[in-house]
């Protein structure tokens, strides 16, 4: 190879990186595990995200990889137990479905954006927790 091909190649992929996200402590591999990216100033985890994706959970565990650009992003993440697209709530609004986020923030109400984000400069794995309240 080249030293000039080698070179384009270095330069087109460094525009991008490969974020890992691996879903731990799943309490079941009922319905879909849904994860957002969500950029700087999104309203989040509510607004349309950046990215997002959907996988079923294998053995309590689940893996969806994302290419993005160089920058700040948040991760929400939605154990979404009867696959119908809603955080599926109880009394006073405490979710029966699992959740998380890409840090483990503990706090009453949805986390903020400023408290999950995080800086992507290289290629990385963001393992997350899930809580589960009910």
């Amino acid at each position: 190879m080249s030293l000039a091909v080698l070179i384009a190649a270095h330069a087109s992929a460094s525009d991008v990186f490969a974020l890992e996200v691996s879903l731990l402590d799943l309490r079941n591999d009922e319905g879909l595990i849904r994860v957002a990216v969500h950029a700087p100033g999104s309203t989040f985890p509510s607004a349309t995200p950046v990215t997002a994706a959907s996988v079923r959970p294998i053995e309590g565990e689940a893996t969806i990889q994302f290419e993005l650009p160089p920058g700040r992003y948040a991760v929400s993440v939605l154990h979404d137990e009867d696959s119908d697209g809603e955080l599926d709530t109880g009394l006073f609004g405490i979710p029966k479905e699992g959740f998380g986020a890409s840090t483990r923030v503990r706090r009453l109400g949805p986390p903020r954006w400023e408290d999950c984000a995080f800086e992507l400069t290289e290629d990385a794995t963001l393992p997350i927790r899930m809580t589960y309240l009910l």
